[in-house]
């Protein structure tokens, strides 16, 4: 690709303007001649500026542009503002991109660069109206923009919280080594309206060896940490972890484990081959069909879009005999729109792979609230994240609604939600999505996928 100086470059392109312009003189000359009359626009802006701008952006992908610095040695201000705008919505995948494009009128296609111009464009790089597109199209937004909880399996359930915190009440301003250099700290707990909430403070070290001469040598570590709450609710099979991660999450149920007369499960426990239409299904699959046509199509929630699906093709039992020189695929994560509607979702979904991961926008009413909400689901080996993101909505509301998914969640885990006519009707268009090979023209399999 060739590189021009931005000064010759606005020479080339002022002779193409001023070509042209020249053109239109002569062609209105020649209408003159002819005996026509030849009519200019009173206040007619002067376009000549916006013109360079639009042929220097059209050369774009043809030329490589160096600029001179400006004063004190920065890039240019218009250019940065523009940039910062577009690294801003880069973080939304592309799929999501370009429906947002098309909802703002614009073209949909082209290469991911293309489409973040035309939408910064159409904003003018406007900062608050980005933002603003930002939160309302993500899908999976960041943890400062989300509510997440991770649920671990108990042992067994209670509905003696009081006498599971007097156990856990010596060990408070106490901590556990909860791995290599790790700890888990129990600040404090309380118990009210049948919830026991136990808050901790996660502390760990990263450390890496460092080199300084020839013979200087030392360890380099860095201490961090990180605060949980750990909730048991009465008769409940589930205890929930909110922290910034999992490693946090799993140090605190570590923690309870070690303090109360409740243990964890070592690992998530699906019901065995369901029947019918589900037959031979992963039972992880099951279990989120279920979610999706039960618990997420109700009075309350209304799938209207899912756009990620995520399949664990190898269960880690069966990966350890293989031969380790074969080539093998693991997992697939599937991004788009509809997915479930989608030939290569149906085609794993039958052929009995785990269907382990989901991400979709719901609509959530209550009374005369209705809330639009990004929703992600995943099943881990040891329990099941739930992450909820505010969109544009006031963070309490999207709470509420945040604790109603984390129930849905529970129910059809415990089996308490079962709703078979909905998810053996879903599971036969699934079948019959895989066996016909053709992906439908419309979105058919979650309601009425209403934007």
């Amino acid at each position: 690709m060739s590189a021009r100086r931005i000064e010759d470059l606005d020479e080339l392109i002022a002779g193409i303007v001023h070509d042209g312009a020249e053109v239109g003189r002569t062609a209105e000359r020649a209408v003159v001649r002819s005996g026509g009359i030849a009519r200019r626009g009173v206040g007619k802006p002067d376009l000549q500026a916006q013109l360079m701008a639009d042929l220097r952006e059209a050369l774009a992908d043809e030329v490589v542009v160096s600029r001179p610095l400006e004063a004190h040695g920065v890039i240019s201000e218009r250019e940065e503002h523009r940039e910062i705008a577009k690294r801003a919505l880069a973080g939304i995948k592309l799929p999501q991109l370009r429906t947002m494009a098309e909802d703002l009128g614009l073209a949909r296609g082209g290469r991911l660069e293309e489409v973040l111009d035309r939408i910064v464009g159409a904003m003018k790089a406007d900062e608050e109206e980005i933002a603003r597109l930002i939160i309302a199209y993500e899908t999976e937004p960041p943890p400062e923009r989300r509510f997440v909880t991770r649920l671990f399996p108990l042992t067994r359930s209670t509905d003696d919280l009081e006498l599971v915190a007097t156990g856990i009440e010596p060990y408070t301003s106490r901590y556990f080594k909860v791995g290599i250099a790790r700890w888990m700290v129990i600040d404090g707990l309380q118990v009210s309206d049948g919830l026991l909430r136990l808050r901790g403070t996660y502390r760990y070290y990263t450390a890496d060896a460092a080199r300084e001469g020839d013979e200087d040598y030392s360890l380099r570590a860095l201490n961090h940490s990180a605060s949980t709450e750990l909730r048991i609710a009465s008769r409940r099979a589930f205890v929930q972890v909110d922290a910034k991660g999992a490693t946090a999450s799993r140090a605190a149920a570590i923690a309870l484990d070690h303090a109360s007369m409740l243990s964890v499960e070592r690992g998530l426990a699906f019901p065995g081959t369901a029947e019918g239409p589900l037959f031979g299904w992963d039972p992880r699959t099951v279990f989120m069909l279920r979610l999706l046509s039960s618990r997420f199509q109700s009075d309350q929630f209304e799938v209207l879009n899912l756009t990620t699906a995520g399949f664990e093709q190898r269960r880690s039992d069966q990966i350890d005999g293989e031969d380790m020189d074969r080539p093998s695929v693991h997992s697939v994560r599937f991004q788009g729109r509809h997915l479930l509607d989608s030939v290569p979702a149906c085609n794993l979904i039958v052929r009995g792979q785990g269907f382990i991961e989901l991400n979709l926008t719901l609509r959530w009413s209550e009374g005369d609230s209705r809330l639009v909400l990004p929703v992600g689901i995943r099943i881990e080996r040891d329990h099941i994240t739930v992450a909820t993101g505010f969109g544009l909505c006031p963070p309490n509301a999207v709470r509420v609604a945040h604790r109603m998914v984390i129930d849905g969640v529970e129910r059809i885990y415990a089996g308490r939600d079962h709703g078979e006519a909905a998810v053996h009707q879903l599971a036969r268009d699934i079948r019959e999505i895989s066996q016909s090979g053709q992906t439908p023209q419309h979105a058919r399999l979650l309601g009425s996928h209403e934007a």
